[in-house]
């Protein structure tokens, strides 16, 4: 049976989690597998399958647990006291223990029935297997995995979401709170909504929040929405974090959720009154916001800015030698978008130097660009420089902190990633320095030290261009 899309992006969410079970197993005493297992299955219905279980080199006890499963604020929860969508009463297995003796490969029976007045379109459940005599050297393990099964239930398909609560937090407030500011910078909104999904199978929604004005009468702001990120489990309720980069309007305003889950059209809103307030930082947007030119050839750019806030802007545009841009001066209404040209003509090439030559528009003396707001001529390509340190290293926690200085000429684009012969895990985010430009950057890595050693790996790559160099970190001792 095929699989829908939101039932795909639930499964990406859980591969973090189950690849770093998988090393780990390999290394300890016990390996199982598979660790995710989807059935179809009719209400009534009775069916079983195996799970392998291999002991390593010495005799194993393993504990056998039947639990719940559900993901719930980004975390994997197995105990959820009278859970509806639960498969801990209708799972069974043929003993709560069993001994492996060294090197033994058991297939052990799992049995689910789904009671006859089971009305889920989904139901969650997990298996822990408990091996209390994992060796390496002289170090005992204990190690717990989970195994999961998770069952489509023929039932109609029902997806309602609520919207409990939502608060509202201006970045150029003094009120704001730091973290927000410290994650999202100083302009725009923070939204963090509560969500409760009404349905009877996961929400794992790919569509758009939108943010539309009663007052003014247009759209003011429109967020993809990812099913890796915003799942809800049904009868659970989510919070989620939400970040656009305009400044919200006063009176009424509808928040409209619209999207897809599972092959189902989902949709929901919620009205909210802002109270009357000042507007004390104007801004617009650049898209793009960094914008790459040869500066060997002419340019005759058309480029799209975008007014941030809910007031009029009287925009007078100017910028440097040998940019021009046009038109100078308009005047833009609350949200609206519009047009700017950007212009430079080659025979001017001499007055830059050799590798990137960097023009920062300046839309007027009260409006501030939101983001880099850069126009770049390239004028050939000279060799990238660049510092990578590491200030910080807990082995405890395997979490590294890194400086990533860009002391050449060049824009630099970089990342962090694990590499093994299973997947390649990207630990950083891409993130692009200008010259002069630096960064502090943490991590978590999954393998073990020794192995991390030589599996995280640093990306770097001239901004722009498509390939990645890839060199390995100079570790904190």
């Amino acid at each position: 049976m095929k699989k829908q899309k939101g039932e795909r992006d639930m499964k990406r969410s859980v591969l973090t989690f189950l690849f770093f079970l998988f090393v780990s197993s390999t290394f300890l005493a016990l390996n199982v597998y598979p660790l995710v297992n989807w059935l179809d299955m009719k209400p009534g219905e009775e069916k079983t399958f195996s799970i392998r279980l291999t002991a390593g080199n010495s005799q194993e006890t393993v504990g056998i647990e039947i639990k719940d499963f559900a993901i719930k604020a980004g975390s994997y929860v197995y105990d959820l006291p009278d859970y509806p969508y639960s498969l801990r009463e209708y799972i069974s297995v043929p003993s709560t223990e069993i001994t492996l003796a060294p090197g033994e490969v058991r297939n052990l029976p799992i049995t689910v029935k789904i009671p006859e007045d089971f009305t889920g379109a989904q139901a969650f459940g997990s298996i822990m297997f408990t091996a209390s005599s994992g060796r390496r050297g002289n170090i005992i393990f204990t190690l717990k995995i989970a195994v999961l099964v998770l069952v489509n239930v023929e039932n109609p398909k029902i997806l309602n979401l609520s919207v409990e609560d939502v608060s509202f937090f201006d970045l150029t407030s003094p009120e704001c709170p730091p973290e927000y500011r410290n994650r999202y910078g100083d302009f725009g909104t923070v939204m963090k909504l509560k969500v409760k999904n009404e349905g009877n199978l996961v929400c794992a929604l790919n569509g758009e929040l939108r943010v539309v004005s009663r007052e003014i009468g247009r759209i003011v702001s429109s967020i993809p929405l990812s099913g890796d990120e915003f799942v809800i489990f049904p009868d659970l309720e989510e919070e989620f974090t939400l970040y656009t980069e305009k400044i919200m309007p006063s009176g009424k305003v509808s928040l409209q959720i619209e999207g897809m889950s599972q092959g189902v059209r989902v949709a929901a809103s919620h009205d909210v009154t802002l109270p009357e307030r000042k507007i004390t930082k104007k801004a617009i947007a650049l898209k793009p916001d960094l914008i790459v030119f040869d500066a060997s050839q002419p340019v005759n750019q058309k480029l799209q800015i975008q007014n941030l806030t809910p007031e009029r802007l009287t925009l007078n545009f100017s910028t440097e030698d040998p940019i021009t841009v046009l038109p100078k001066r308009f005047i833009l209404p609350p949200y609206a978008e519009s047009n700017l040209y950007v212009r430079y003509n080659p025979r001017d090439i001499d007055k830059l130097e050799k590798g990137d030559n960097i023009f920062f528009l300046k839309p007027s003396e009260d409006v501030s660009l939101v983001g880099r707001g850069a126009i770049v001529l390239r004028n050939e390509t000279v060799e990238p420089s660049y510092r990578i340190t590491m200030t910080d290293y807990a082995t405890e926690t395997q979490q590294a902190t890194l400086l990533v200085e860009n002391t050449g000429r060049m824009i630099m684009e970089f990342s962090v990633v694990e590499k093994t012969a299973l997947e390649t895990k990207t630990l950083v985010e891409p993130f692009v320095l200008l010259p002069g430009e630096k960064k502090i950057v943490s991590f978590t890595h999954l393998l073990p030290i020794g192995m991390a050693k030589n599996a995280v790996l640093l990306r770097s790559r001239i901004y722009n261009t498509e390939t990645w160099k890839e060199e390995k970190l100079k570790w904190k001792e």
